[in-house]
């Protein structure tokens, strides 16, 4: 029994890409946006306004690390987050239109990330990590399992 088809399981992709691409552009713009800010002030007020221990261990932590960054590393940080964003909506949009290509970019891209999730659950391990690197090896081995079957009934018809 099938319980969705390709082409519905490719748009959840899609749309999975497209949330990565839209917080990506959301981490540049903030990165921009505080170049000319005190960055831990700022984490500071937010970690306030969301009801978050500024002095605890995990936030806390997170705003010294982040008092130390410099225009430059935050300019970084838009610029490689740009990129990021730019890679993840073309992946959505040729996944989108059920383009090859982008079952292909989504398995390369995608597979890349992997050790990189590994390592960051390594150094720090949390569900939403966890989640996100279940998702991205299972989309891996699905469109490679697809990828196969079409080569498969493209060989079979010649």
């Amino acid at each position: 029994m099938k319980f969705l088809s390709h082409s519905a399981v490719l748009r959840f992709i899609a749309i999975f890409k497209f949330a990565k691409a839209i917080l990506f552009l959301l981490v540049a713009a903030g990165a921009l946006k505080m170049m000319h800010q005190d960055v831990g002030d700022a984490l500071e007020h937010w970690a306030q306004v969301f009801g978050l221990d500024p002095d605890g261990r995990v936030v806390g932590g997170l705003i010294q690390k982040a008092s130390g960054l410099t225009p430059g590393h935050l300019k970084a940080v838009s610029v490689a987050s740009v990129i990021y964003s730019s890679v993840f909506f073309t992946e959505g949009i040729g996944l989108w239109l059920l383009k090859l290509w982008a079952e292909w970019l989504t398995v390369i891209v995608t597979a890349s990330l992997v050790p990189l999730e590994v390592y960051e659950i390594y150094r720090h391990a949390t569900p939403l990590k966890f989640v996100v690197l279940v998702i991205n090896v299972v989309i891996v081995v699905y469109l490679i399992a697809r990828i196969r079957d079409k080569s498969g009934q493209k060989n079979a018809g010649h």
